[in-house]
């Protein structure tokens, strides 16, 4: 039963971090090629791994346990390696280093050494969420999932908003 839980329990980890990581490169890509469909189908996606990660957080929160340690417990293998394994597999991720130029961007610029910057700040970020938050790995996911999910809903509608007044003003011309 324990190994079924923590089944549940990376699947849940994955999906957190899908939405956070992944969300930002996804949903232009997701809206602009399928249009409104694509929005809500992503919505809709985020909105479950939201509340996945919202369950998770209520289990786990009962735990005292770092996550690396948890997975040694019950896996019996060193935290360690998910860690590093989790840090290779988001260095070479397409969204990791579009979440971190996004942000870093005006700063950094976007050429070879600016990625590689973001990429290593991204990555911090992660890995000390992963390795020091203990039950708060979920509830900073969840957080971060509902705030983008709100975001996401006010941009479609200012959005339309700024598309309508624009017909409007055209004719008038």
């Amino acid at each position: 039963m324990k190994i079924k839980k923590w089944e549940i329990y990376l699947i849940t980890l994955v999906a957190g971090y899908a939405t956070g990581i992944g969300t930002l490169g996804l949903f232009p890509q997701m809206w602009l090629k399928y249009g409104m469909s694509g929005l809500i189908l992503h919505l809709v996606f985020l909105a479950m791994f939201t509340y996945l990660a919202i369950m998770e957080t209520k289990k786990i929160g009962e735990s005292d346990y770092f996550f690396a340690e948890f997975y040694e417990k019950v896996v019996r293998k060193p935290g360690i390696i998910l860690l590093i394994f989790s840090v290779i597999v988001l260095f070479l991720s397409y969204y990791t280093a579009n979440v971190g130029l996004s942000v870093l961007a005006p700063y950094l610029g976007t050429e070879t050494l600016g990625r590689l910057i973001s990429k290593i700040v991204v990555l911090a970020i992660i890995v000390v969420i992963l390795a020091r938050a203990r039950e708060k790995t979920f509830t900073i996911m969840a957080i971060g999932s509902m705030a983008f999910i709100f975001l996401t809903l006010l941009l479609a509608v200012s959005s339309y908003q700024i598309s309508r007044i624009a017909e409007i003003t055209s004719l008038g011309k």
